[in-house]
């Protein structure tokens, strides 16, 4: 301040003289005062800007000239700063706009805006929201919404297939079901396969391998098998065996709409109480008949690699289905897997 004082002092009272001694008039001398007052003002603004090319950077050592960013305490020039943004998992350029993290997942503002959207409404994802093994997300509103789909669990949306009995499959789903004989036919020759794997051999032939919607598959059950045990999870099929003075008939009936996997497990089931005809006891405990082939399928679906159906089957409180699974777990534990197939054959 002083300085300043000093300075307008001076020049207030100092005559100014140009080259030729001639003396400035007012209006010179008032616009050369400004100019060289604006000099003086800017002094100090370049001793900020060079007190700021002092700072390091953390990250390359360098002086900073320019601008810098701050993070966790530590000074970063523009260039290091960016190794410290995270990349976006769809378009993999850095962040430098800002970042949003979902489900593990970062993402740029800019594809944020564009992918991070529920796949059956289209609005942008806020809140909780789920995300399908295949990656497409679903927004809250649209899991109220919904009913879910019997094959996967997720929201079937607008165009789900509506198989009656309370029954809906997402799109998804519903292109790759069992709906027919042929597809049905398929999953049949692998199921003997697997079984063939493990030892069991289907030595009587299964003379009529039928799909069939809920009703139709409920009315059978109960007109075949009326005495039966029913599974809490519903009837996803049933084997029938018949025989009389005429022959005998063996039958296996399994529900339609079913993923591969369910109907796989489904007939793997059921092709292993035909083999129980052959080899077990007749008046074996439903327990232990039950439990058995369900232990088939449940090994099959691990082989395959299926382990999310594997999963649903050991997870079962049903006391006959999922009791008797686990029961036939521990026999395999302690006998292995031949032990356990020749457990089944004796045991009542």
């Amino acid at each position: 301040m002083k300085r300043l004082k000093l300075f307008l002092f001076t020049f207030h009272f100092s005559p100014i003289i140009t080259d030729t001694g001639e003396v400035f008039n007012i209006k010179k001398k008032i616009l050369l005062f400004y100019f060289i007052f604006l000099l003086f003002l800017s002094h100090g603004a370049f001793s900020r800007n060079f007190e700021v090319s002092d700072l390091v950077c953390s990250g390359c050592g360098k002086s900073i000239s320019g601008k810098y960013w701050t993070l966790d305490g530590k000074i970063y020039c523009h260039e290091c700063y960016k190794h410290t943004l995270p990349k976006c998992a769809k378009c993999g350029n850095i962040c430098l706009d800002g970042y949003y993290t979902i489900d593990k997942y970062t993402y740029c503002r800019d594809c944020f805006n564009k992918y991070a959207r529920c796949d059956i409404c289209g609005s942008l994802l806020e809140g909780k929201f789920l995300r399908s093994k295949n990656g497409k997300k679903f927004c809250q509103a649209c899991i109220n919404k919904y009913p879910e789909c019997d094959n996967c669990g997720y929201p079937v949306g607008p165009d789900g297939r509506n198989l009656g009995y309370s029954r809906r499959l997402c799109p998804d789903c519903a292109s790759v079901a069992i709906f027919t004989h042929k597809q049905l036919a398929y999953v049949y020759q692998d199921a003997v396969a697997q079984l063939r794997s493990m030892g069991i051999i289907i030595t009587r032939t299964v003379d009529n391998l039928t799909i069939m919607d809920q009703k139709t598959l409920e009315m059978s059950y109960y007109n075949t098998k009326s005495k039966e045990y029913v599974p809490s999870g519903g009837v996803g099929g049933f084997y029938s065996f018949s025989s009389n003075e005429r022959g005998s008939a063996s039958r296996i009936f399994v529900l339609d709409g079913l993923s591969y996997e369910k109907a796989l497990a489904v007939v793997s089931h059921e092709l292993t109480h035909a083999w129980q005809v052959d080899n077990c006891p007749m008046d074996q405990r439903l327990v232990y008949k039950e439990g058995f082939a369900q232990w088939v399928a449940y090994k099959v679906m691990l082989n395959k690699g299926y382990t999310d159906e594997a999963n649903l089957l050991l997870s079962s409180k049903d006391p006959v289905y999922g009791e008797g699974l686990r029961f036939m777990i521990n026999v395999e534990a302690y006998y292995g897997v031949n032990g356990a197939i020749d457990y089944a054959k004796k045991i009542r």
